[in-house]
């Protein structure tokens, strides 16, 4: 006991250790549970790692695979760009009151100009925006817009000489704008973001003319060279009345239809004579000997001496194609860049 009271201060450490110790050993035995379940939950976690990595692993193959794709997403973002951009017309110091009539004037002249036919005081689906007392601000600009791309698509008809327009339709310019005949109430303008500041805007038309087969390329290969960006959504061809009649030139008159013979009429046989059941030489009283098929006559017989008898031929050309007008409806729809301008983001002032 002498020991111990000398020493106490180093059994009193010796019992905290035995007692720490314990502890610690029945803390690890209370959590051995928990730690082989937290080693299947990160070997499982291992193995989905790695599945994730086999395939698209940041190797430099496939970082550099990366960069050519956005070098070329941004080549085609800059050339839709390009292509699509379109400067919004301008009214050169004059209302946009003045400005219509004088375009609708000039439209129907090149109209007479190149022979087109319209209808009776036709004035390009603008008659409503004509009678209107006052046009609010907000409609000028797209008014402007919406005759400037009416203007295009009539001139393209006038230069490929088209029969006639029978009617054009194009959307609203405005929401107030008075509803008419010529607006289109089955489509919208669609707008789609090509980058920051840059915005796709679609515009559809339908046009309804008449014209031929030639006239629908004509007009087809113009609108691919103007400045605009026209997409040809849809083409309707029909037939005009009385299309489907049949075509003259495609009889031959040398032939005759045994449907419409008469009593009496006996069938003539090769070469003008008689049919089966008929006399040599009997035909209907009136009626001559028709030509042969063919438009080829027998070959006489030639005489003793004579020279130069040969079968006499005849032309057998037939029409085979008679092109008939046609009614043409194309949906069309105009395709522009509109710019916004983007504020700066504006810089934190520094701290002196």
């Amino acid at each position: 006991m002498a020991w111990i009271k000398r020493n106490l201060a180093l059994v009193i450490g010796i019992v905290v250790s035995l007692l720490l110790l314990v502890g610690a050993g029945g803390y690890l035995v209370a959590n051995e549970a928990q730690d082989y379940a937290r080693d299947e939950d990160l070997a499982k976690l291992k193995v989905k790692l790695d599945s994730l990595r086999s395939g698209t692993f940041p190797s430099e193959a496939n970082i550099g695979a990366v960069r050519t794709n956005v070098i070329q997403v941004l080549k085609f973002t800059a050339e839709a760009e390009r292509i699509l951009a379109t400067e919004p017309p301008k009214l050169a110091n004059v209302s946009f009151s003045v400005h219509l009539p004088r375009v609708l004037d000039e439209m129907r002249r090149d109209a007479t100009n190149a022979g087109v036919e319209l209808p009776p005081k036709y004035d390009f689906t603008f008659g409503e925006v004509k009678g209107m007392s006052r046009i609010p601000g907000y409609g000028i600009e797209p008014l402007n817009s919406r005759l400037a791309e009416m203007k295009t698509i009539c001139d393209v008809l006038f230069k490929a000489r088209v029969r006639g327009i029978e009617s054009l339709q194009r959307l609203a310019a405005f929401a107030d704008e008075p509803k008419g005949p010529d607006l289109l109430l089955d489509r919208t303008e669609q707008t789609n973001s090509l980058a920051t500041g840059v915005n796709v805007t679609i515009t559809p038309y339908r046009v309804v003319f008449r014209g031929f087969s030639g006239d629908l390329a004509v007009v087809l290969n113009t609108l691919s060279g103007t400045k605009e960006f026209f997409v040809v959504r849809e083409v309707l061809v029909e037939p005009l009345g009385g299309a489907g009649l049949m075509n003259p030139g495609l009889m031959n008159p040398g032939m005759m239809n045994p449907g419409m013979m008469t009593p009496g009429m006996m069938t003539p046989g090769p070469f003008g004579g008689p049919g089966p059941g008929g006399a040599p030489g009997m035909l209907a009283p009136g009626m001559t000997t028709p030509p042969p098929p063919g438009g080829f006559r027998p070959v006489a017989p030639k005489a003793p001496g004579m020279v130069g008898a040969q079968p006499v031929s005849k032309s057998s050309l037939v029409k085979i194609l008679d092109e008939q007008p046609l009614r043409i409806t194309l949906v069309l729809d105009v395709i522009k860049v509109t710019r916004k301008a983007v504020a700066p983001t504006p810089t934190p002032p520094k701290n002196n």
